[in-house]
């Protein structure tokens, strides 16, 4: 496991998820290429359903009045989160995150890096904006992708996941703390340890 960049969020309350995955490769080169194709992986969040399996949840990038998941994700973006099961009906069905952190080189020791956060966020399209996810808004979810000479690996930080019972919806708060808790039980860490293998490629 890497040293954790500044940028990820910091332990306060709530559940806390550290996960790892590397590949090597016989040749510097091959390792570069490898880790350019799970850049493009990492920052296409339309891709990831299909990377971790077809149990997980589906992504898809989003801006207010618009979709496009044909680009790769820029700071500030939404990306909804549409799980198994009942949705959430203040996002209108999804779970909505926001990119809060892209950045590069965020790693002294690695040739390349980039890092991603997304952190629970309102639905943007609603007029409520109440938290709009089964975490509450102090909940996040982080990846650091590095190339390190023949080694490629990723690392994911989920920080401070505290059920989301707190809306107008009490129908939602329910619908929360069932989803928190199955997340807490195990899912959640199936979920990202399947993601981050897909994106390596594994």
């Amino acid at each position: 496991m890497n040293e954790v960049p500044d940028m990820i969020p910091e332990k306060v309350s709530g559940k806390h998820l550290d996960l790892h995955a590397e590949v090597s490769r016989t040749t510097a080169v091959e390792a570069a290429d490898l880790f350019q194709n799970a850049r493009m992986r990492l920052l296409l969040p339309s891709l990831w359903h299909t990377l971790a399996g077809s149990l997980s949840a589906v992504f898809a990038l989003a801006t207010p009045g618009n979709t496009d998941g044909g680009r790769t994700v820029k700071l500030h973006d939404y990306v909804t989160i549409d799980i198994p099961g009942p949705g959430n009906s203040l996002g209108d069905g999804f779970d909505w995150t926001q990119v809060t952190a892209l950045a590069e080189d965020v790693l002294a020791g690695a040739q390349k890096s980039v890092a991603l956060t997304l952190t629970a966020c309102a639905n943007p399209l609603n007029i409520v904006q109440d938290t709009a996810h089964f975490f509450d808004n102090s909940s996040s979810s982080s990846f650091v992708l590095y190339l390190s000479g023949c080694n490629v690996g990723i690392d994911y930080y989920g920080r401070n996941e505290q059920p989301n019972r707190h809306t107008i919806s009490i129908a939602d708060n329910m619908r929360n703390a069932l989803v928190a808790t199955g997340a807490a039980a195990g899912l959640s860490e199936l979920q990202w340890s399947s993601l981050i293998r897909g994106i390596l490629n594994t």
